[in-house]
């Protein structure tokens, strides 16, 4: 992603830090030195982790089957993770018990068909009218097919077919990518099972073929009561009862912190990095090639991270 942030360290190599892992990595070290700094106060180890690929690339999965729950030789007591967003005021601290983030998973299709000339499509088999039938109606299926108060959101991200320098030509495929995220592994079952019928049965009524494929989705992530409990205490020391946002209502953002917290009580805590010059409500969000991350959050996020070790330890 090219920034444009026009910040004197904007990334100039097309590698944008648009979602704030920077800012995690850099509170994740200063939780480490502060410690460091009591190490002989505290009666266990603390593990960092320094995750990769948490959104769809199974970062924490692979560290967990890499052995880093047995890093210390004892499981861990409890897990805490952090993530910084412009959506909320600098210095807000915000978490909520119960489901956090949605499972996240892609979803890619290829229609396949037989190319020709445009100007005599019943010569061929047009693979760009099934996908753009078959994107209307997945969210038709979403609507009549799922418990509304179950949330499954599908999200069509791209779609590629021809070439836009021949507009006479039928090509032969047709694609698209979406977003899937769901609050429940029935309903990610479901929706794995239903799409891919919905989508070859509109392919063979246009004389096509067509190809679904799922990438393995991150679990729903589940905050433990108590450790939210922990994180609101902790939260209401460093900030006081102004700066603690005890969430209503979870995100659809993925986070394969899940996979930690499915084997280790934990909470996942949501930090709000938006200047202070900037209204939090109207500000580009995480993702954006726009969006502004007020850095000085990290102490607090090193505090934070730091406190609830130190909580479990002393």
């Amino acid at each position: 992603m090219i920034e444009e942030t026009d910040l004197d360290f904007a990334s100039d190599n097309g590698f944008m830090h648009a979602c704030g892992h920077d800012l995690h990595m850099a509170a994740g070290v200063g939780a480490a030195k502060l410690l460091f700094q009591i190490k002989d106060q505290l009666s266990g180890d603390v593990v960092i982790w320094f995750q990769p690929g948490e959104e769809g690339h199974r970062g924490a999965d692979i560290m967990i089957e890499e052995g880093m729950l047995e890093a210390s030789g004892t499981h861990p007591a409890a897990a805490y993770g952090l993530h910084v967003f412009t959506s909320l005021p600098v210095g807000i601290i915000a978490c909520r018990p119960g489901a956090m983030m949605a499972s996240a998973g892609d979803m890619n299709v290829t229609f396949r068909g037989a190319g020709g000339h445009g100007s005599m499509p019943w010569l061929s088999k047009d693979p760009v009218a099934p996908m753009v039938e078959a994107i209307s109606s997945l969210q038709t299926m979403l609507n009549k097919n799922f418990d509304q108060f179950d949330p499954v959101i599908l999200n069509v991200s791209w779609i590629r077919a021809g070439d836009d320098a021949t507009n006479n030509v039928i090509p032969d495929s047709a694609s698209f990518g979406a977003t899937v995220r769901t609050f429940s592994e029935v309903s990610t079952q479901k929706l794995h099972a239903q799409a891919p019928k919905l989508i070859s049965a509109i392919a063979e009524g246009f004389g096509v073929s067509a190809e679904v494929e799922f990438s393995e989705p991150t679990k729903v992530l589940f905050n433990d009561p108590a450790a939210v409990e922990l994180v609101t205490k902790i939260a209401h020391e460093l900030v006081g009862p102004d700066g603690y946002l005890a969430m209503q209502n979870p995100i659809a953002g993925g986070e394969d912190f899940a996979s930690i917290a499915e084997k280790v009580p934990g909470a996942f805590v949501f930090l709000g990095a938006c200047p202070k010059e900037i209204d939090h409500t109207t500000a580009p969000t995480n993702h954006s090639a726009r969006a502004v991350f007020d850095d000085s959050v990290i102490p607090l996020g090193s505090a934070l991270l730091a406190s609830l070790a130190i909580a479990h330890l002393i």
